[in-house]
């Protein structure tokens, strides 16, 4: 007898480095200022504090606030490899825990910044403003589709706060968490919750073959590839066709 396994090919996320800011090891905030980022830039000043904490987050047990405006960008070191003229999805997840007391907007800005060989900036793809509004907001998903320019073999993201009413803002916290750049440009990502196989199993004689059938569970599933692979080689091998 031999088993024959199929699995299921999932949506890689190009931003390989702690685009979920599970790197951190504790909370990044430490006698009043702003630590570093694992694999992101920051601007942090007095007044604008941003960094890694720890609490209730969209993913795992990290995710990065700002306080008062500021920025983080993924490093030059840690920007996504791309291809001109392919579409790309930005995803993440933005919550607003507190509000600024002037009723002043906080927008929050997410750009995709696309790069030449030679790490010049040649354009950037914006989300627009998001969370603009002066209550606070749950955790939700946000996404965009970006299609690389000419030139462009890497790419970075970029997410702003902008600071409303200085210096009479009081407080305006916003929460980020769980980015990710996939090829493809889906509107959603929707993850494979399983695989059948019909027939279960199969009596093929020596020489001979047979011919199986995977199907992937949902239907609308974003990547529905699958990977065939025989258990024991000597007895049978697969191929997918």
């Amino acid at each position: 007898s031999c088993t024959v396994s199929v699995t299921a090919a999932s949506v890689t996320n190009l931003l390989s480095v702690n685009s979920s800011f599970e790197s951190e090891t504790g909370i990044s905030y430490a006698n009043g200022a702003w630590t570093g980022i694992t694999g992101w830039d920051a601007f942090n000043s007095g007044y604008n504090h941003i960094g890694v904490i720890a609490g209730s987050a969209s993913d795992g047990n990290h995710n990065l606030e700002f306080q008062f405006g500021g920025w983080a960008e993924t490093k030059a070191a840690n920007r996504a490899t791309v291809t001109a003229g392919s579409v790309y999805n930005c995803s993440f997840a933005l919550s607003k825990t507190a509000v600024n007391s002037t009723g002043a907007n906080s927008p929050v800005t997410v750009d995709v910044k696309w790069f030449n060989a030679a790490g010049t900036l040649l354009s950037s793809s914006s989300s627009g403003n998001l969370l603009n509004n002066t209550v606070t907001s749950p955790w939700a998903v946000f996404n965009f589709n970006a299609t690389a320019p000419a030139n462009a073999v890497k790419a970075g993201i970029l997410i702003t706060q902008i600071r409303p009413d200085y210096p009479n803002d009081n407080l305006a916290t916003v929460v980020a968490d769980k980015f990710s750049l996939t090829a493809g440009g889906p509107v959603s990502v929707t993850g494979v919750t399983g695989v059948t196989v019909i027939p279960t199993s199969v009596n093929v004689a020596a020489g001979a073959s047979a011919t199986l059938t995977a199907t992937v569970a949902p239907s609308n599933a974003t990547n529905k590839n699958v990977t065939w692979s025989s258990g024991n080689t000597t007895i049978a091998t697969v191929t997918a066709t």
